[in-house]
């Protein structure tokens, strides 16, 4: 488009860093890896097509296909699932509507749970409020405090 910048470097396969000035000391922020075609942030080494090192923040985070957690996932509002929520961890402070079935294959903590379809795992346990108007189906033992 008429006044859109290109930055092009005139040999093949040259990354693209922005440095700042940072207490006096230059600090890398953003790397293009020309050979590689990928982008880092506060990374010189970016191992994936977009890699962050630190911490993303935003109001909204949209993904076409999945959303893959290694460590733990928290949340401090509501996650909606249409699919799979899963990782090693998961804490939920606030509301995790589910509009299937909710399957746990090891523990599930919850100060309060309402399940509208059906709620199935190998333990369960119930620290506060739990309205099932479904089924709740588990393969070992249900423990309520």
């Amino acid at each position: 488009n008429s006044g859109d910048w290109t930055i092009k470097p005139g040999v093949q396969d040259k990354d693209l860093i922005i440095q700042s000035n940072t207490g006096g000391v230059a600090t890398e922020m953003l790397r293009v890896d020309a050979s590689a075609a990928r982008i880092g942030i506060k990374t010189t080494t970016p191992s994936a097509m977009l890699e962050v090192a630190g911490t993303v923040s935003g109001s909204n985070l949209y993904a076409s296909r999945d959303i893959r957690v290694s460590g733990a996932l928290s949340c401090a509002t509501t996650i909606n699932a249409t699919n799979t929520v899963s990782g090693s961890d998961a804490y939920f402070v606030g509301d995790l509507e589910v509009s299937g079935a909710f399957a746990i294959g090891g523990n599930l903590t919850a100060g309060a749970y309402l399940a509208t379809t059906t709620l199935s795992g190998t333990d369960g346990y119930f620290d506060g409020n739990t309205i099932v108007s479904g089924s709740l189906n588990a393969g070992k033992t249900i423990k309520v405090p």
